[in-house]
């Protein structure tokens, strides 16, 4: 089902709440109905079978995957997944979100005025919910500027989708519009680094 060149990539496996299970590698096997997991260091966890999950899976030629698939087997070692589906380019911008506290600008449509800064409240490959004190409105369309890793920075094109209160907080959720597949690869690796390094903060701090 996935072409060869996938095996070694980095995955993250969520169950179908989108809560984080690991982070790990894929090995694609000469069976196109089984996915197999592991980790170069550290262990799985060991997960019961026949329970469906989700993987996400980036390739920096071959791009980004979401599939889900069936537990068939599952130790410290190897994770071993069948019934595979691959989901559409729009589940996939749906199920690969991260949430975060992440300093950003939103700029006017021209990008040629000073950013507002924003916090984000969470990211996707389809868009993000924010926190602003900048006056939006459902429907307009703007600009966020974003660094990115390795001191790279990206303006993105969104569009206003939606006005929420949380807590007494004014938070807005936006849908990104015309995202190139550079700016998606992008955007992309900056998530996996971020989820990451989550991971490595909660392990340190157990």
């Amino acid at each position: 089902m996935l072409p060869k060149e996938y095996s070694g990539s980095v995955c993250e496996l969520t169950d179908l709440g989108n809560r984080l299970i690991a982070i790990a590698k894929i090995n694609v096997t000469d069976q196109p109905e089984v996915l197999e997991v592991y980790q170069d260091r550290g262990r799985l966890p060991i997960l019961e079978l026949g329970t469906h999950i989700k993987i996400s899976l980036r390739n920096s030629r071959l791009g980004m995957q979401v599939m889900a698939g069936k537990i068939a087997a599952s130790d410290e070692n190897v994770l071993r997944l069948t019934d595979l589906q691959i989901f559409s380019n729009y589940e996939k911008r749906r199920f690969f979100r991260l949430a975060l506290d992440y300093e950003a600008e939103i700029l006017p449509p021209s990008g040629r005025m000073a950013g507002a800064p924003v916090i984000l409240k969470d990211i996707s490959l389809g868009g993000f919910l924010v926190e602003s004190e900048v006056p939006m409105g459902v429907g307009d369309q703007l600009r966020l500027r974003i660094a990115l890793d390795e001191g790279l920075t990206e303006i993105l094109d969104f569009v206003v989708r939606r006005e929420v209160e949380e807590n007494g907080i004014v938070l807005f959720g936006c849908e990104f519009i015309g995202l190139s597949s550079h700016s998606e690869q992008r955007l992309c690796a900056f998530i996996f680094s971020q989820q990451q390094k989550k991971i490595r903060f909660a392990r340190n701090a157990t």
